[in-house]
């Protein structure tokens, strides 16, 4: 019977990698692994209250925190919080560490974190108590990426990596590239089952140096993020043993003692005992159950869709180990070969070996091209963050290490190989300490990749804006007062809350009706609902043409407020208010979204407008550069460069040009080049996606804008405008979807 061709089955993996890939392209890009400061109470450089209670720390995903290691210092360093940092119940995002009353001067904020994919963050900041602001100046919170830790953390994770290599390589090349020992006794194949011996009992002391390594490697890891930001202590390894990252890493260990077992075994047995066979598979089974360990506990474990990106860096990590762990076995065995068989029959066994063990590399490969691009997608945000990020350039590093890799697997595959297939005596020994260089040269390249696939581990996604990369995500700064737009029916409210800060406030309202006339002849009472509090009303005295009165908003969280108005002679309505205490400013996040969104090439927006009655509902679309699709209950309106197409519905279409000569442009944002009195409200989820939620004044238009920004993203997801007779509600998504906008035929 005809041996089956070895390409079937790659190409079969190719294909599934592929539509591993495929799937995971049509799903939206997630969160980015590593914990960022989000936002801080006190903000970074504002003056606050001596009773400001404590300080509370937000970051871009879940984290875990030791008591001690989130610190106060006062101007003589002197410690002045409780050390009790711990994350809110039910927000594992959000730090809180208690303060007292504290005394005027300038304080740091020390804090170090630990994300759910088990790295480190840490970073500094000031605020100050009853002193001007510029005392605190420079007072801008900073972050720690790449330091001793993280190189600490990197050099853990590359001698894990190793050992994960030199574990699962020699394993897969005994059990899948070399001959059946089964086999190797048939006829007179007695040099195969020398040869077979052999390599048994150097994938034996291998795998025992890949365990010790393993093990080191964990060792280094672990006081990478127990002693990170305070020192390694019995305490600080007692409390990161009770975190996830103890778990997994608690798991790791236990899994290095199956194989350790089945070496044990294996020492004693013959190369063709069929026990033999089944104890390489449970080394390759507990290998692979390692690799999976090792993916929960890295970038793939906080990056959505997290089963998806977790199997995809599985296999790329399996990928790894089998390939470099197999040029790494099948290095180290040709010169023991060539004592036990002389370079001829060493060389004509290696003649053997070697297509076998290509063909499970052309596999490899192809996994690690197909899954790296999946996890450049989901970690690099754009091209120019290559170049602009620690992350992005050890990328570029491990990409040009890979190159000169698979250079020489050809110079191996194409040229050393068929020389080794020559027939005895024709430069047999000159072939064989050729083949002998080439893989050698192959695996010293390998370490160098996991070299830097270590460092890539340890450092954060390039999925952050740019200004992320330098500073830990938006702080806010402290607001003298907020001020918020919504409608009663047809009237404008302008309510102002000064200061937000939490204590007592004064609370001032305004009134418009549709045409902008001010409404002075009402009644408007406020109904405050404070945080896990029962509400209760606020009347507000009329005066000057504005309604006035004050209330205690000491409760820190979020705050609902509902102004109920009543103008002489109309039946009354309610305008609702939600604002998280105390708010402070954010104008960062208004440059980053603009940022986002103009990197955008397609977009869909959902708009709801009226004045106060009903509803005109309008849906856009649009493909950057230059096309627009509208549609409302009336028409649709296409627009494409320079020509635009109209209609009414039920009726054919009318071509003609776009008002202006250079044609429709995609909108290009700019939030933060018109808003003032930028507010940070808070937090909520919109379709699934947490949210900042952010309140500025446009002071082109005079309007009133509350925009929901994703945290992850810092894309706009929800819109609010209020201005005269003006109410409009927008809901955007299908970001950079593959929306097509052609000429209505």
């Amino acid at each position: 019977m005809p041996r089956r061709s070895p390409v079937h089955p790659a190409l079969l993996l190719a294909l599934c990698a592929l539509l591993v890939a495929a799937v995971g392209l049509a799903l939206p890009r997630g969160a980015s692994a590593h914990a960022f400061l989000a936002r801080a109470f006190p903000a970074a450089g504002s003056v606050v209250g001596a009773d400001a209670g404590q300080v509370r720390l937000t970051f871009t995903e879940g984290v875990a925190v030791q008591p001690d290691r989130v610190s106060v210092t006062d101007g003589n360093g002197r410690r002045v919080d409780a050390r009790d940092a711990r994350t809110l119940p039910g927000d594992p995002a959000t730090v809180v560490v208690s303060l007292p009353r504290l005394a005027d001067g300038v304080y740091t904020v020390d804090y170090t974190v630990v994300s759910d994919d088990g790295h480190p963050s840490s970073g500094s900041y000031r605020f100050g108590v009853g002193v001007a602001t510029a005392a605190v100046a420079g007072g801008t919170a900073t972050a720690a990426t790449l330091g001793g830790t993280t190189l600490l953390e990197a050099a853990g994770r590359w001698l894990l990596f190793v050992a994960l290599a030199l574990l699962i390589g020699p394993a897969a090349l005994l059990a899948l590239a070399l001959p059946p020992p089964w086999r190797a006794g048939d006829g007179d194949a007695h040099a195969p089952a020398d040869a077979v011996a052999l390599g048994a009992a150097r994938a034996v002391r291998i795998g025992r140096l890949a365990l010790a390594l393993a093990l080191v490697g964990l060792v280094v890891g672990l006081v990478a993020v127990a002693g990170a930001g305070g020192g390694l202590t019995a305490r600080a390894l007692e409390e990161t043993f009770a975190e996830r990252y103890g778990g997994l890493w608690l798991l790791r260990v236990g899994l290095l003692l199956l194989p350790a077992l089945a070496f044990d075994r294996l020492a004693g047995w013959p190369a063709t005992d069929r026990r033999a066979v089944a104890g390489w598979w449970l080394v390759l089974a507990s290998g692979a159950m390692l690799l999976l360990a090792t993916a929960l506990a890295g970038h793939a474990a906080t990056t959505d869709p997290v089963a998806l990106s977790v199997l995809v860096d599985w296999v790329h990590l399996a990928a790894t180990a089998l390939w470099l762990g197999g040029l790494f076995g099948l290095a180290l065995l040709p010169r023991p070969l060539a004592r036990s068989l002389g370079a001829a029959e060493a060389g004509a066994f290696l003649a053997t070996v070697a297509p076998r063990f290509s063909t499970l590399a052309f596999v490899c490969v192809e996994a690690l091209v197909v899954t790296g691009l999946y996890q450049g997608w989901a970690h690099v945000a754009t091209p120019a963050a290559l170049g602009a990020t620690a992350y992005g350039r050890a990328l570029l590093a491990k990409l040009a290490l890979v190159v000169p890799l698979l250079g020489l697997a050809a110079a191996n595959h194409y040229v050393a190989l068929p020389r080794l297939r020559r027939p005895a005596g024709e430069g047999a020994a000159a072939a064989f300490a050729g083949f002998r260089r080439t893989v050698w040269g192959e695996a010293a390249l390998g370490v160098a990749v996991l070299l830097a696939a270590g460092l890539l581990t340890a450092l954060p996604p390039a999925r952050q804006p740019a200004a992320a990369a330098q500073a830990p995500a938006p702080t806010t700064t402290a607001a003298a007062s907020v001020t918020l737009a919504a409608n009663a029916g047809p009237t404008l409210v302008t309510l102002t809350v000064a200061p937000p800060g939490g204590g007592p406030a004064a609370l001032t309202a305004t009134l418009q009706d549709p045409v902008g006339k001010a409404v002075t002849d009402a009644a408007v009472t406020l109904r405050l609902t404070p945080p896990g509090g029962a509400p209760r009303d606020v009347p507000l005295t009329p005066g000057g043409g504005r309604f006035a009165g004050s209330a205690d908003l000491s409760a820190p969280g979020p705050w609902r407020i509902e102004a109920r108005v009543t103008p002489a002679g109309a039946a009354p309505a309610t305008a609702a208010f939600a604002l998280t205490l105390p708010a402070g400013g954010a104008r960062p996040l208004l440059a980053w979204t603009d940022a986002a969104m103009n990197r955008l090439t397609s977009l869909r927006e959902r708009q709801m407008v009226s004045s106060g009655g009903p509803s005109v509902a309008a849906t856009y679309e649009y493909v950057a550069p230059d096309r627009l699709h509208l549609a409302t209950d009336q028409g649709e309106t296409i627009a494409i460069g320079k020509r635009r197409y109209d209609r009414t519905t039920g009726q054919p279409w009318d071509e003609s040009a776009w008002p202006e000569d250079a044609g429709y442009r995609w909108p290009r944002y700019d939030l933060a080049g018109t808003a003032s009195e930028v507010t940070l409200l808070g937090e909520e989820d919109v379709a699934g996606q947490p949210c900042w939620i952010v309140a500025y004044l446009d002071g082109q238009t005079g309007a009133r804008y509350i925009v929901w920004i994703g945290e992850r993203d810092h894309l706009l997801h929800r819109q609010q405008m209020m201005a005269t007779g003006h109410y409009m509600e927008s809901t955007f998504d299908d970001f950079d979807a593959p929306l097509v906008i052609q000429p209505p035929t």
